[in-house]
């Protein structure tokens, strides 16, 4: 039941005042009595990490246990500010949307930059399209405001072909499928739309089937390479449990060294985890795309940098995103999203972990392996 992120749904929006920075608090004392339990939301890498073992190996030095917890990137806010899930991940434009309407959580991780395959235009294998400039007067179904639009967006622009938006027509024209009823891919497949831009981990099963085949990739060396995936919690809980955090991230970095080396290995695990086929878990490891496979970023600034470039890039597609009421995040904002106590330097911050210990490995992640 592999699940692949289709729609954007703008529930369970929060107010909140945004904070400064925990890197100078106090080390928080755990509970004196019972084992502290971690929820964390269910996806390949924890489904990975807690089959092989290693969840339950680092929490248990620190007097806790690991739940998986299935959960929607859309209610996100929602299970956290209920407590419902504990650490969640994203990319950053899953989470835009969210922050600008008042969403308050603290990033502890992000990944690198992401490969541009993390975002595919795709059309049905018998289509005459063979290029993004073929789609000129053709329609593209994508969500409004995700990976898949912010990709699409710029590799159409940067194709010549621009999409349309609410401020000007373009030479594609856009539906937001979110509006049918029907997911990405039952858009692609009914005819409702001429191509379909979505992360490739998620049409594994087309691909194996030959039903589709890509035209097109997010932009090698632009600005949507910026849209990376974040581990983020509430500023309470990472305020409470940096321990919990650091045990967490040695985890997740752990988990992927592993998969570089051993994918065929780690598809077998989560396909039987998951009851998902091995064919298609197979090929959504081997795709450099995979939006969950990408290393760490390891700097505090680097990480800043890369989410006020992705900021950029989402101004510049706006498409009725900023307006009078969602204002872009400030400067000072951008630096408190990040929790700088677990990057490099910070004092949870796992230190010498297996990511330096493999620096050969590609900066981006996964894809040159």
């Amino acid at each position: 039941m592999k699940k692949t992120l289709l729609h954007l749904a703008l529930a369970a929006l929060f107010l909140g005042t945004r904070a400064t920075t925990f890197a100078d608090a106090a080390p928080a004392t755990p509970p004196a009595s019972g084992p502290r339990e971690v929820k964390i939301a269910l996806n390949e890498i924890t489904v990975l990490a807690e089959q092989k073992g290693w969840l339950k190996e680092e929490f248990d030095k620190v007097g806790a246990t690991a739940k998986l917890v299935p959960c929607s990137v859309a209610v996100v806010p929602a299970l956290l500010n209920r407590g419902d899930v504990d650490l969640a991940n994203s990319m950053h434009g899953f989470s835009f949307v969210q922050l600008l309407n008042g969403f308050d959580p603290v990033i502890v991780w992000q990944s690198a930059d992401v490969d541009p395959r993390t975002v595919v235009i795709t059309v049905l294998k018998d289509s005459p399209l063979k290029s993004l400039a073929d789609l000129k007067g053709k329609t593209l179904g994508v969500p409004l405001w995700t990976c898949g639009y912010y990709g699409a967006s710029e590799a159409l622009r940067n194709a010549g072909v621009p999409l349309d938006t609410k401020e000007a027509p373009g030479a594609v024209h856009y539906v937001n499928v979110t509006d049918t009823g029907l997911s990405v891919t039952a858009n692609l497949l009914t005819g409702k739309v001429d191509a379909i831009a979505t992360h490739p981990s998620g049409l594994a099963s087309l691909y194996n089937q030959g039903l589709i085949r890509d035209i097109g990739t997010a932009v090698p060396g632009g600005q949507f390479v910026h849209d990376r995936i974040v581990y983020y919690t509430t500023r309470q809980w990472a305020q409470d449990n940096p321990d919990l955090i650091k045990a967490f991230i040695t985890v997740q970095n752990k988990t992927l060294v592993w998969i570089r080396d051993n994918r065929q290995e780690a598809a077998k695990i989560v396909a039987q985890a998951i009851r998902q086929s091995v064919d298609v878990e197979e090929t959504a490891f081997q795709e450099p795309g995979n939006q969950r496979l990408f290393f760490p970023e390891q700097s505090y600034e680097g990480a800043v940098n890369a989410f006020e470039q992705f900021q950029k890039m989402a101004i510049s597609y706006n498409d009725g995103l900023i307006n009078d009421t969602r204002k872009p995040l400030t400067d000072q904002q951008v630096h408190d999203l990040f929790d700088k106590r677990f990057f490099k330097g910070g004092a949870y911050y796992p230190g010498d972990t297996v990511v330096e210990q493999n620096a050969a490995a590609p900066a981006s992640g996964l894809a040159a392996k």
